[in-house]
């Protein structure tokens, strides 16, 4: 019985940590800026960034993110007997202009615009020394949103996570380079094709955000 009681107590200290009734709220509106550092992912890429935030009341924060990450995507996708895979690598830069908004006291939804950059490179060789060397490029303009919690605690240190967001392109550009042996010229066209059509893929798709963890201080 006792064991019971003690997890009970611990599992009660767990839930109420986090919500410490009104506090959070009316803490976060006697703070005038926040700054910290997170990790998330783009995607299937890990992004540690920065962000910072201008509280304009305790409900509505507006803030600037920046994040960076890359991804060794070679292990995740098989080669065969007749193409090899020796290189495969996608690269990732984000950055926002957002206002958050929190509906009580952690729960919040923020909505802004986006500035996303992606980069791709890859080799592949078969047994035929014939190689391809590829790069794609992809920026695009748009609208985030996400929703998430933040708990703020009285000696200025807060901590969240933004759970699921995602990134809709409105416009953007996007170019492909390609460098490839032991093709004929209709090949090596081929090849062109497929990479500018994964840069254009990139540029026009709408990706998902999530898991981003944030700790920070408010002054």
């Amino acid at each position: 019985m006792k064991r019971w009681n003690r997890g009970l107590l611990l599992l009660c200290s767990f839930i109420s940590f986090p919500l410490q009734g009104l506090a959070d709220a009316e803490i976060r509106g006697g703070k005038n800026v926040s700054a910290g550092v997170g990790y998330g992912f783009l995607g299937g890429i890990g992004m540690p960034g920065i962000y910072g935030a201008w509280h304009q009341s305790s409900n509505l924060q507006l803030g600037l993110a920046y994040s960076q990450g890359s991804a060794n995507l070679a292990g995740s996708v098989p080669s065969d007997d007749t193409v090899k895979i020796e290189k495969l690598t996608a690269s990732a830069k984000l950055a926002d202009v957002q206002a958050r908004y929190f509906f009580g006291n952690s729960f919040s939804v923020t909505a802004g615009l986006f500035y996303r950059n992606i980069k791709t490179a890859m080799r592949l060789s078969d047994p035929f020394a014939i190689t391809v060397d590829g790069s794609t490029t992809s920026t695009s303009y748009g609208s985030i949103f996400s929703i998430g919690n933040q708990w703020q605690l009285e000696n200025g240190v807060h901590f969240g996570c933004d759970w699921l967001g995602i990134t809709i392109p409105l416009q953007g550009t996007s170019s492909s380079d390609v460098s490839a042996s032991g093709f004929s010229e209709t090949g090596k066209k081929d090849q062109q094709d497929i990479q500018d059509k994964l840069a254009k893929n990139f540029q026009s798709a709408s990706l998902f955000t999530y898991l981003t963890l944030r700790v920070g201080y408010s002054f």
